[in-house]
């Protein structure tokens, strides 16, 4: 989490500095209290960012291996890019099993990002035009 946070504070700061303070004043003169203003307007028009940083946390999280590798050492506990060590032996690797492991530990986050991929494209584009 705490190897996410740089790249999720970045996102989230370009894309809330890129909506524009018209938009909450015109709510603050309409009467809206300021949890009513995050909840109705500013909460909406961040989806994309949040859904940006929520793909690429899953994806980072996913694919982790050096801190896992170093951290666990129970069998049960590994993860799914530890389990791929279990099929490189000392003299042998058994490249077929290895391949039908990685594809399908790779579908997973080719579908999420298929389902999600216009949100991300959004969200990227939105938050590289703010000014800082």
């Amino acid at each position: 989490m705490a190897i996410g946070l740089p790249f999720s504070s970045m996102v989230f700061f370009g894309f809330l500095v890129g909506i524009p303070k018209e938009i909450e004043e015109a709510a603050c003169i309409d009467g809206a209290s300021i949890y009513s203003l995050f909840l109705k307007i500013i909460l909406p028009l961040a989806l994309p960012a949040i859904a940006t940083v929520a793909i690429f946390q899953f994806l980072n999280n996913w694919n982790e291996f050096t801190l896992a590798y170093i951290l666990i050492s129970d069998e049960n506990m590994k993860t799914l890019p530890l389990g791929l060590l279990f099929f490189q032996g000392s003299y042998s690797t058994d490249w077929g099993a290895m391949g039908a492991v990685m594809t399908i530990a790779s579908l997973p986050m080719v579908l999420v990002y298929l389902f999600l991929s216009e949100q991300v494209e959004r969200a990227m584009t939105v938050g590289s035009t703010a000014k800082g």
